[in-house]
C-alpha cells in the first residue's frame, strides 16, 4: 500500500493520499496477519507437532513473521484514527498543522515514556488498601 511502503514520512503521506481508503488497506492487511498467526496457532495446537518437526519450526516463523506486522499495522490504524482530525480543524493551514501534530507526538511520546513509571510509583507508594 503507498501509505505503508511510501519513502516520505508516515503524516505527509496520510495526507496526500485518501484517508478512507488507505484506513481499509490497513485494516485488511491487519486482519489477514491476525488470520494467519490465529491459524498456524491453531495448526500447533491441532497437530501437536513438536520442537524436531520441521512444521512446527514453519509454523512458528510464520507467527514471528506476521504478528510484527499485525502490530505496525496496528499502529498505523491508530495513528490515522488520533490524527484526522488535526487535518479537518486545520484546514489549508499547514504552518499551524505542522504545529499541532509537532507538540501531539511530543505529548503522546512523553506519556509513553512517563506513564508506566508514574503507575509504578502509584502502585509502590500509594494506599495500600486500595485492591487494583
Amino acid at each position: 500500500s503507498d501509505v505503508c511502503s511510501s519513502d516520505l514520512p508516515f503524516g505527509v503521506a496520510m495526507d496526500k493520499n485518501d484517508r478512507l481508503y488507505a484506513m481499509v488497506r490497513v485494516t485488511i492487511m491487519q486482519n489477514i496477519c491476525v488470520i494467519v498467526c490465529g491459524v498456524m496457532l491453531m495448526y500447533l495446537l491441532v497437530t501437536q507437532k513438536t520442537p524436531e518437526d520441521w512444521q512446527w519450526h514453519g509454523a512458528i516463523v510464520m507467527i514471528f513473521m506476521f504478528g510484527p506486522f499485525g502490530d505496525l499495522f496496528y499502529g498505523l490504524s491508530t495513528n490515522m484514527l488520533e490524527r484526522d482530525w488535526i487535518i479537518v480543524i486545520a484546514g489549508d493551514d499547514k504552518d499551524w498543522r505542522t504545529y499541532m501534530t509537532t507538540n501531539l507526538k511530543t505529548v503522546d511520546y512523553m506519556c509513553n515514556l512517563l506513564g508506566p513509571p508514574c503507575i509504578a510509583a502509584l502502585h509502590i507508594f500509594g494506599d495500600k488498601s486500595i485492591k487494583t
